[in-house]
């Protein structure tokens, strides 16, 4: 294999977000724990997670300061297996996430809203092979012949590779008339990635860290032409994000095969355009349902040509809501993912599978302004595979669950 192929492949660690709900290929859509209980926000009036999903929206919030916040704690398995000289050979990560948040703010004075948000629109998460990948089998197999130790370390050596994205947002939204509001944004985006091989004696090979940081804007529309029935859409520019390699250290035999990158060395990866619609209705009182269509435009983000093995992703998903208490509301949701990637343009650490998933939960009032919102959600991917090489096919398998936590309190 040439030094090229060795250094696509290893960086699959290290450029690429780890999305940890269905999503697109690098987008999240998993900002909150009412969308872990409905999967379908994009419609949302009631809640400041209206914020990241239809800020528009906050215009029919009762008037006063809103502050939310919430967690979500994902367990998450992704498998690639292949046969590798006669022997099924198979690698996972399991590594839970722990720390997932989102704060969230919303001011509203008559025709007038404004608004803060924190929250993780990509990544989020950390890959761990503590048996390493199939990459590390290739790769050994290689240096063999001509540097057994180097091989024989490699071989055994373990994985770990992580990339966190934190989006800071601020905007307003001017309710137009009784049936129309518009809201405008900017979101700025801090993003890091690492990752690292380290052989069975402890011994470092591969120390990378890179960072990226650019802005974006988010505009929408919230339309209620007759009662009960709200109409909303959301676009997120395109966030240019040139990353830099801040450090990329280890051992010299292993950085020449890879062709590993030099500190300083600077690539494209950016947060894709997205266009995110949603419909709800309210039927009785007591049940509504949503209705969501999301698109991420993914050949129109720079990602040094990569974008041109993508295609427009797609989510569709439908919520239903029933409130048998004026303290009370419950909840279950489906969606359809299909990030929009090409099968030769999977990568096999994190590959970006077609999936469906289901959510549920409730949201509770206790006390006068409080609300309690706790969700779970499981996304099942549609297995598939991809070629690492000409001769080496992988199966690749992935399943992520989340459950959640939020509050909200009205002042």
């Amino acid at each position: 294999m040439k030094k090229t192929y060795y250094f696509l492949l290893i960086m699959t660690f290290t450029l690429i977000s780890l999305n940890l709900s269905a999503g697109a290929v690098d987008n999240n859509s998993n900002y909150s724990a009412e969308y872990a209980r409905t999967l379908n926000r994009n419609a949302a009036t009631d809640s400041t997670d209206a914020v990241f999903y239809n800020p528009a929206g906050l215009s029919l919030l009762e008037n006063g300061v809103y502050v939310g916040m919430g967690n979500q704690f994902v367990i998450k398995k992704y498998t690639h297996s292949a046969n590798l000289g006669g022997n099924e050979v198979s690698y996972s990560d399991e590594n839970p996430i722990l720390l997932f948040p989102n704060i969230q703010m919303a001011y509203r004075n008559d025709k007038w809203t404004g608004y803060l948000g924190f929250y993780v629109p990509a990544g989020g998460g950390t890959l761990k092979y503590d048996d390493g990948t199939i990459l590390n089998q290739v790769i050994a197999s290689q240096l063999a012949a001509t540097n057994p130790e180097a091989a024989q370390m490699f071989a055994s050596s373990k994985s770990e590779g992580s990339s966190t994205y934190y989006a800071f947002t601020a905007g307003g939204a001017y309710r137009i008339s009784e049936h129309v509001s518009v809201s405008a944004g900017l979101r700025f985006i801090l993003a890091k990635t690492t990752s690292k091989i380290t052989a069975a004696n402890g011994i470092t090979l591969i120390d990378y860290e890179g960072s990226a940081s650019g802005f974006g804007g988010v505009f929408g529309v919230d339309i209620t032409p007759v009662k009960d029935l709200v109409i909303a859409a959301r676009y997120e520019s395109n966030t240019q994000l040139r990353w830099e390699a801040d450090k990329s250290e280890g051992d010299a035999t292993i950085r020449g095969i890879l062709g590993y990158a030099d500190e300083g060395t600077k690539y494209y990866r950016d947060l894709p355009p997205m266009l995110a619609l949603g419909v709800s209705y309210r039927f009785i009182p007591e049940f509504k349902t949503d209705i969501n269509y999301t698109l991420y435009f993914n050949e129109m983000a720079n990602w040094d040509t990569k974008q041109d093995q993508h295609y427009i992703g797609q989510e569709v998903g439908i919520a239903f809501e029933y409130q048998p208490l004026k303290i009370l509301k419950i909840s279950t949701g489906f969606q359809y993912t299909n990030p929009g990637a090409d099968k030769n343009s999977y990568y096999f650490l994190k590959p970006a599978l077609q999936s469906v998933s289901f959510g549920g939960g409730f949201a509770v009032e206790p006390i006068e302004d409080l609300v309690i919102n706790t969700g779970f959600m499981y996304a099942k991917y549609i297995d598939d595979s991809t070629n690492l090489s000409d001769t080496l096919k992988l199966d690749l398998e992935k399943q992520n669950m989340i459950a959640t936590i939020g509050l909200q309190y009205k002042f």
